[in-house]
């Protein structure tokens, strides 16, 4: 089976192997000019990295030169490229006991991440939500969303707040839309909407 990568690059290869015809304006029917380059270079490169994780890959999220990779041994691989040699390793199984990781939400700046779990079993049946910021290795629990199976995240585009995700949105799994905003106060957690203005959208 071939990835999507390698069928860009197979395509990519046989248009080069195409004599293009000469560049030459196309005039739209709204009057615009067009102009299409032979040599337009590629949209994606794909090229092998010396990485080799300890376990299985399940989940994979990357903003601002930060990537986080959750492996199926519980541990969260923390990299930032622009240093990629000194990778962290964050143990969450303490977390994860009778929980299943359905998702990890990352924001624009790479500051703040939000990890889901869901119960294996009906020992824990409420899904739980997690923060951990790029500063901390120590996860947080966000226990007013418990219940709540986070299944999408409407980030705060115009925040830069290292400290706080701003004024943001969750999509759960049960078709809710809730407005919140979440980050660190120290060593604790703070939910600013949960207590001042959380609502159901």
């Amino acid at each position: 089976m071939t990835s999507m990568f390698d069928q860009y690059e197979q395509a990519s290869q046989r248009s080069k192997q195409i004599c293009a015809p000469p560049l030459r304006p196309d005039i739209s029917t709204a009057g615009f000019i067009q102009m299409k380059f032979q040599d337009d270079g590629p949209i994606f490169i794909k090229q092998k990295v010396n990485f080799l994780p300890s376990d299985k890959i399940l989940h994979l999220v990357v903003n601002n030169n930060i990537v986080i990779i959750a492996m199926a041994n519980n541990i969260l691989l923390r990299i930032d490229l622009k240093h990629p040699n000194s990778p962290e390793e964050i143990d969450i199984s303490k977390y994860t006991m009778n929980m299943n990781m359905s998702g990890m939400f990352l924001d624009p700046l790479g500051n703040h991440l939000l990890i889901v779990l869901v119960p294996n079993n009906q020992v824990n049946p409420a899904p739980e939500l997690f923060y951990l910021h790029r500063k901390t290795r120590k996860l947080k629990q966000a226990s007013k969303f418990k219940g709540h199976e986070i299944t999408a995240v409407g980030w705060n585009f115009s925040n830069s707040s290292e400290t706080t995700t701003g004024p943001i949105l969750l999509g759960t799994s049960k078709g809710l839309i809730l407005e919140t905003e979440i980050g660190l106060d120290g060593d604790k957690i703070f939910n600013t909407s949960l207590e001042q203005y959380w609502r159901q959208v």
